[in-house]
This record gives structure tokens, sequence and C-alpha cells, in this order.
């Protein structure tokens, strides 16, 4: 607890470095640029989550809260509810989270706001439910410390006008050999387990993508994977810039310390995608 109160004092320790980071994403902000166009002909506009959505299999909440209501003796309905309740919950934290992280990069002096008010779909004229953002943002700023980061572009907007795909890096920083390096926040706890200080990734599942992708598991990791080498096959086709390593920064409350992961560059699979979309 004492470690969490003591998040917003990371702040004034980031302010120098985040200074630092503004030089390196205005000297190449002009490489960022994109003008607006349009998907090719016959195609709509698809964020990358719906493009991933359609291969992994779907989960059925009401069927699997009437199951787990038949073996714990309680209400479907209830139990649906709560689980939508959570899923929705943990969402409109998550942007929360992602929205204070943009401005704090873009804006070294800016003081987050770690108080974020859930108003439930049902809540009405309710006061709603305040939920503090202490330990999260603890995470984050000893992640700032501990890496030397030189950002190039923050929740950098990709497209790709050919298959109708766009979505969002959410931090760019220069790496080895003049690459950049993609970083990913997330706030799920569906990624890693922490015991007595260990972190481990949860990578199985019962379940698997449909073809041509049938042969990768429907973890939340194989999906923040595809999501990155999708990003990255799209800066190098578009923008003709070399992608150096992908990682995903989870910041979850229940950590000790942020889960910093590699995310190995899927090209195979990225290539039987777009082929698929064609």
């Amino acid at each position: 607890m004492l470690s969490c109160l003591l998040g917003a004092a990371g702040i004034l320790l980031i302010g120098i470095s985040a200074i630092v980071y503004r030089r390196h994403r205005n000297r190449r902000a002009a490489m960022a640029s994109q003008p607006p166009v349009k998907p090719g002909a016959g195609r709509t506009w698809m964020t990358v989550t719906q493009v991933l959505d359609a291969y992994f299999p779907v989960f059925d909440s009401l069927e699997k809260a009437r199951h787990y209501a038949e073996q714990h003796g309680k209400d479907a309905q209830a139990v649906y509810d709560t689980w939508q309740l959570t899923s929705d919950r943990s969402l409109q934290v998550s942007k929360h989270l992602r929205k204070q992280i943009i401005h704090f990069l873009n804006n070294p002096g800016y003081q987050p706001d770690l108080k974020f008010c859930y108003k439930s779909p049902n809540a009405g004229n309710s006061h709603g439910e305040v939920i503090r953002l202490d330990c999260e943002w603890q995470l984050f700023t000893a992640f700032l410390s501990k890496y030397d980061l030189r950002p190039v572009r923050i929740n950098w907007h990709l497209r790709d006008p050919i298959h109708g795909i766009h979505g969002i890096v959410d931090l760019a920083c220069l790496g080895e050999d003049d690459k950049l390096d993609l970083y990913f926040w997330s706030r799920s706890s569906h990624i890693v387990t922490e015991i007595d200080g260990e972190q481990r990734l949860q990578q199985s599942s019962p379940f698997h993508l449909r073809a041509p992708l049938d042969d990768l598991p429907a973890t939340r990791y194989c999906r923040y994977q595809l999501r990155a080498s999708l990003l990255a096959e799209m800066m190098e086709v578009d923008f003709t810039l070399k992608v150096g390593h992908l990682w995903l920064v989870v910041l979850h409350p229940n950590l000790t310390q942020a889960a910093v992961l590699s995310l190995e560059r899927d090209r195979e699979h990225i290539r039987k995608l777009l082929n698929d979309l064609r």
C-alpha cells in the first residue's frame, strides 16, 4: 500500500527524462505525418481489434454464466450482469489510464488524474464508483525510470488503405541501428500472474484461432503479439521505416512491478492474415 501511495512522487523523477523524450519525438515528427486516405475500392475502415476479433473464438458470456451459475448455485442473469459490469469497468479504467499516460508523455509537467469515477451503464444519476490508479501509475513511472527510452511518436495512428485497416501504436522509440521499438500498454489481468514476486506468462488455452491462423492459441498474449506484428507491418510498408523490438508493458495493480514482455514479430501469420483479407 505504501508503494502505491508513493507512486505520485515518481512524477517528479520522470520530468527531466520526459523533456529529453520530447526532443527526440519532435526531431522526427515529420516522418509520422499521413494525409487522410480512403480504403481500397469496396472496403470500409476496420480497426486492428476488429480484424483480430474475426479470428478469435466468440466467447458466449451468457452460456458461460448459465454454466457457472449451475455449478455454484447462483442466478445466471446476476452472474452475467456482474461479468458485463466488471468488463465495462475494466475497459473504462484502462482508457482513463492510457489517456493520462499520453498527456504525461506529451507534457512533462502534467499532473495525472489518478482518480477515476466509474458510472455503470445503468447507474442513472448516481455519483458512481471512485477508482484510484495510484498503483498503476507507480508501475508506469518506475518503468520509465528503469528504461532509457527515446520516444519518437506517442499514440501513433496508422492506416493501411489497401486492406482498410487502422490502429494505434502507444509509443514508438528510437532503438538499435536507428530502428523503431514499439511499446503497447495493457492493464489486463489475463496476461501475467505474479506469485511470490515471480511473474509468469499465461500462455495456455483450450481454444485456437480460426483458419488460416488455427495453429495459434487463443490467449491474450497471442492477441497482443498479432496486433503488434500487424502494426509493425503497416509501419514498414506505409512509412518504409525499420521496426526493431515489440514490447508489451502490463500495468495491473496486482503486480509489484510492470511486466515488460517481448512480443516476437510474427511475420508468417500476418502474411496469412493479410492474404485472407484480400
